[in-house]
């Protein structure tokens, strides 16, 4: 029986799925290397039982905030959701059995779970990925951003029995512990001071759209030199300025890669863009999936058609719509 991340791969390439150039290109970058595992001097194979780890452990936690929360619901990740960890957490070195990518970048419209996936998984590295004294960093550009996705992996710590007794949350200093251990999460900020000597097993970089500058990235990427199979987790929306360090260096790296223009290719890199094409008209519902995989489960239809709706009848709000909605960067509109 295939698994959650195998249906969507199936569904996508049988074009069952509406789905971007990108998305559709970071799939058949999963499907080609399952292929090529086998050839000699391909130095990756894939373990489908560490793929699946991350994904299981997410849906062990429960929801935090609305409905689902009151009802005390675990969570449920999308067949989405479920590849992106699959690939990202199944693919192995050959030579030393540690993971092959060290770095994500993922890019989808906003409303779409982002910041509870990426806290589950901030929650998996911290304390279930068989790393001895984890230290686990939620980052922004301000110490309110950070705290946003600190928070909700706090908040499903605290809403599961066995997470919340092997664990100690300092709320003034927005960390999480586990007693007897070096293991640590924490929120920081990029104007923090106490950047340096940091020894990071897993990062999330939250909204790096909004990064002004690199530096947050390059000190997480220089501590991670001692570590066997650290992470850096990179996720946002789209943004307005196109000379920020999020498009012209991780999205373009990531679109290099699934376009086949970086030779060699970076094998340590994963990414996936959930984006419209160039050519799709953001006003057609049939397109809108491309970029807000989660439409009619967290992402409202209806929400999507009212701001359509309000963009065509005040073109000043069709750059943040495009962006916020439909992962589209564009350049932002001064009068």
């Amino acid at each position: 029986m295939l698994n959650k991340a195998e249906l969507y791969i199936e569904r996508l390439l049988s074009g069952e799925e509406t789905a971007g150039a990108m998305e559709k290109a970071a799939v058949y970058r999963h499907v080609q290397d399952l292929k090529r595992q086998e050839e000699s001097d391909f130095p990756f194979v894939f373990d489908p039982e560490a793929g699946l780890r991350p994904a299981k452990f997410v849906e062990m936690l429960k929801h935090t905030k609305g409905k689902w929360a009151r009802q005390r619901l675990n969570l449920v990740l999308e067949p989405w959701q479920w590849f992106i960890l699959y690939a990202l957490f199944g693919w192995k070195r050959k030579d030393t059995g540690t993971r092959r990518f060290t770095k994500a970048y993922i890019e989808v419209a906003r409303k779409n779970g982002k910041t509870t996936l990426a806290a589950g998984l901030a929650n998996y590295c911290f304390l279930a990925d068989y790393e001895e004294g984890a230290e686990v960093y939620c980052c922004a550009t301000k110490k309110d951003q950070a705290k946003i996705a600190w928070n909700e992996a706090a908040a499903q710590i605290e809403r599961n029995s066995t997470l919340r007794n092997a664990t100690k949350t300092i709320q003034t200093s927005s960390t999480v512990i586990k007693p007897g251990t070096q293991s640590r999460m924490k929120a920081l900020a990029q104007d923090s001071d106490t950047e340096d000597g940091l020894n990071p097993h897993f990062v999330l970089i939250d909204e790096y759209h909004a990064h002004k500058s690199s530096s947050m990235v390059n000190v997480m990427e220089d501590g991670m030199g001692a570590r066997e199979q650290p992470m850096l987790f990179i996720i946002t929306t789209a943004g307005f300025d196109k000379n920020s360090p999020c498009y012209q260096e991780e999205r373009s790296l990531v679109k290099g890669i699934l376009e086949g223009t970086i030779d060699p290719r970076p094998e340590n890199v994963f990414g996936i863009i959930y984006s419209l094409d160039e050519d799709d008209d953001w006003t057609n519902e049939h397109v809108w999936r491309k970029a807000n995989p989660n439409l009619g489960i967290s992402v409202d239809v209806e929400f999507l058609r009212k701001q359509v709706t309000n963009a065509l009848a005040s073109p000043q709000k069709q750059n943040s719509v495009l962006t916020k909605n439909f992962n589209k960067w564009t350049q932002a509109v001064t009068r």
